[in-house]
């Protein structure tokens, strides 16, 4: 069975006050100036709704790699894009958890979504394969432990979002975890949170990619599912959940169980009750800038956004004034 592979990471972008801003736009602006032609396609930007808008009108933005042919190639491209990010974002801090720590927002989430294409007649074969063992595949990526400032579990997002949520008799319908998505007619795995680890997501995408093909084809047991799903949400690797992890480690001889025991919410909220705010916020950031990590110095984010930045942020992510984009 061939597999194509995709990925949507969505993150957040914070100033001083630990907040998004629109400024938000500006590097999305750069993106495009960097390679119009690719990220009119696989950039994008997210919105706070409802009463959320109070707390702030801007959410995460999101990048997206392009289509590949393996996990080896999709993490080249998620290093690639990263850089990219990485380069234009040189005065706010990346945050890549699923939900802010200090709120309490149901709609102002990132998530970290993986595509899988394959042909036709495999896809309700894969979309039941990985459900058996998507509890699992959830709980490693888990990094949504806060609301309001106090500890909530392993994923606020998880328990609150509106994009996503347990499985249905519908696989076709797109506010779930896991569906085959209409549009792009791939397997997609909308559940997980974003991390700043590339070590643990390779992890995951070889898990993924081995369940894919090697487990056997199950039927969905939806009320089973919603019972692990509920416990990955507050409480993580449970009994039940490590009686799953050793059914995966008996059908493919997966052993890395330290996955699901330790997640990136634990590493979070560790960070942020010796840290603070943004303390927390400046490790990840750290994390996910990698090699190409700067040096904090004192003071760096005082500085408030500026309504320009904001304005050549909107006029040239969503106006396209092509004069903003010639390269000085």
């Amino acid at each position: 069975m061939k597999i194509t592979w995709g990925l949507e990471e969505e993150v957040f972008i914070v100033e001083n006050n630990g907040r998004p801003s629109l400024d938000s736009l500006y590097y999305l602006y750069q993106l495009l100036r960097k390679n119009r032609k690719f990220y009119y396609y696989h950039s994008a930007s997210n919105f706070s709704r409802g009463k959320d808008v109070f707390l702030g009108l801007m959410s995460g933005i999101e990048i997206s790699t392009d289509v590949q042919l393996s996990v080896k190639g999709l993490l080249e491209d998620v290093k690639e894009r990263r850089n990219d990010l990485i380069k234009v974002v040189n005065d706010g801090i990346i945050v890549p958890v699923g939900h802010l720590l200090d709120n309490d927002t149901p709609t102002n989430t990132c998530g970290l979504h993986i595509h899988l294409g394959v042909e036709k007649q495999y896809r309700e074969v894969v979309y039941q394969r990985i459900t058996h063992y998507l509890p699992l595949i959830a709980l490693a990526s888990t990094n949504s432990p806060g609301r309001n400032g106090l500890y909530f579990g392993k994923s606020y997002r998880m328990e609150s979002s509106y994009a996503i949520g347990p499985l249905s008799n519908n696989p076709y319908f797109r506010f779930q975890d896991l569906i085959i998505a209409k549009r792009l007619k791939t397997v997609e795995i909308r559940v997980l949170d974003p991390f700043p680890q590339l070590d643990r997501l390779e992890k995951i995408l070889k898990l993924i990619e081995e369940v894919a093909r090697g487990v056997e084809a199950r039927e969905v047991n939806l009320s089973h599912y919603l019972k692990l799903r509920n416990t990955v949400v507050k409480e993580g690797f449970t009994k039940e959940l490590e009686i799953l992890s050793y059914k995966l480690q008996k059908e493919l001889g997966w052993k890395d169980k330290e996955l699901f025991v330790i997640t990136p919410s634990d590493l979070t909220w560790k960070a942020y009750e010796e840290k603070g705010l943004l303390g927390a916020y400046l490790l990840l950031d750290e994390l996910y800038r990698g090699e190409l990590k700067r040096t904090i110095k004192d003071g760096i984010y005082k500085w408030k956004p500026l309504l320009l930045r904001s304005m050549l942020g909107i006029a040239g992510h969503y106006a396209g004034f092509p004069i903003l984009y010639i390269r000085p």
